[in-house]
């Protein structure tokens, strides 16, 4: 959302293209305007140079000058194209920093040399997902995946070159080593560093007020650990009085869900996304499980403990005392929730990974279902094939909540 005029939203997407007669995609970005409760006035102003045949990574955040970030990943070497991440001619494995109406920033490091794109701000990345501002210094950090091993946080800067895939700590999928070259001295080295990878997705700085000693830690949300399955769980990151890293905690790896968005709410409590909602069509409706934590928006307090859990649960969340129903669960019926975002009026938004034909804009709500796998957007899901599953014959109607915005 922008940050003046937060019914203006911003969304970035996978956009299908014909390159010399054959199917292909890119990255794109559209701007609309919030109607009430829905987005009109749609419009595409941004589509990358290059070619998306890794699902890119596409995260956007607005900064303090009114600019928009965007991060364009999918420099992935198995499929070829690890050297987008320095090719001129490409938006691929950079970072751009834009108007709100799609042009470049007037003032962007390479719009006078020519030696990148004039969108382009930082180069050699790989897939960046997470994005935040440190709170005290105002510097933007960055959360990047490497294949296997190697997986990053930087600390961004203009015009700066953080390396891939000539200068990596990542090995292949196959095991050999990305690069002999793990320094060099034009190349910017990671603040953080994970062995082996962790996956990391969403990030967000702490600063609430429920828990002193955690004023400026980094949370970090890892969708899986070692490519183990189920091992999914949250970072924190300790830091001294000089910014350097001194310590990390692991948090809710019980939960043993891909964490893909890790947001402080305006409450002081940490909202978190899971995703693995629709494995396999999600024939058992794991979604609607609320006794599963995949395809959900949680909600927790990490200023105290209930039970034998590691983190507290707020009182007021909808699920609390209910039987066979996890109390952290704040929302549900998602299928891969991504993004998370608080506006101005503290309403949260969610972007929703679809399957087969739609993906959906939610304005979450306490003890929302959207409505996977009985449907995908606002539409029946054709490929949950279990009739007795999806009616669910005998139950009242499931209430279910329509999109803010669907697109497919």
């Amino acid at each position: 959302l922008h940050p003046d005029n937060d019914a203006l939203v911003f969304l970035s997407y996978t956009k299908p293209i014909q390159v010399d007669g054959e199917p292909e995609q890119t990255v794109a970005l559209a701007r609309g305007t919030l109607d009430g409760d829905q987005l009109v006035n749609v419009e595409e102003i941004f589509v990358a140079e290059g070619l998306d045949r890794g699902i890119a990574a596409a995260k956007l955040l607005f900064a303090p000058d009114g600019h928009l970030l965007m991060s364009i990943g999918g420099a992935y070497m198995y499929m070829g194209l690890g050297d987008y991440a320095q090719d001129p001619s490409v938006h691929y494995g950079k970072l751009l920093r834009i108007d709100s109406d799609g042009a470049p920033a007037s003032d962007n490091p390479f719009l006078e040399s020519g030696e990148f794109l004039p969108e382009v701000y930082s180069v050699g990345h790989r897939n960046q997902i997470g994005m935040d501002f440190h709170p005290q210094t105002g510097e933007l950090w960055a959360s990047e995946n490497g294949p296997q091993g190697g997986d990053e946080v930087n600390i961004i800067r203009p015009g700066a070159n953080y390396g891939w895939p000539g200068v990596s700590y990542s090995r292949q999928y196959r095991g050999d080593w990305v690069s002999d070259r793990q320094w060099q001295s034009d190349i910017v080295q990671p603040e953080i560093l994970w062995w082996p990878s962790i996956a990391p997705a969403g990030l967000a700085f702490y600063t609430g007020d429920k828990v002193e000693s955690w004023q400026g830690d980094l949370f970090v949300g890892a969708m899986v650990q070692g490519r183990i399955p189920g091992t999914g769980h949250v970072e924190r990151i300790v830091f001294n009085s000089r910014g350097q890293e001194i310590r990390r905690e692991s948090l809710l790896r019980d939960l043993g869900a891909r964490i893909t968005a890790v947001k402080q709410g305006p409450d002081g409590y940490l909202y978190l996304s899971t995703g693995d909602g629709g494995k396999g069509n999600d024939p058992l409706l794991t979604s609607q499980n609320l006794f599963s934590l995949l395809g959900k928006v949680l909600r927790i307090d990490v200023d105290s403990k209930s039970g034998d859990l590691e983190y507290g649960i707020p009182e007021d969340n909808p699920f609390v005392n209910a039987p066979g129903k996890r109390p952290e669960i704040w929302s549900y019926g998602m299928r891969n929730p991504w993004g998370l975002h608080f506006d101005k009026k503290n309403r949260l938004w969610c972007a929703d990974v679809g399957q087969a034909l739609w993906e959906e804009i939610n304005l979450i709500v306490k003890g929302g279902n959207y409505g996977w796998s009985y449907r995908e957007g606002a539409h029946e899901f054709p490929l949950n094939r279990n009739p007795e599953l999806v009616t669910e014959k005998g139950k009242d109607p499931v209430k279910l909540i329509d999109p803010v915005h669907e697109y497919g």
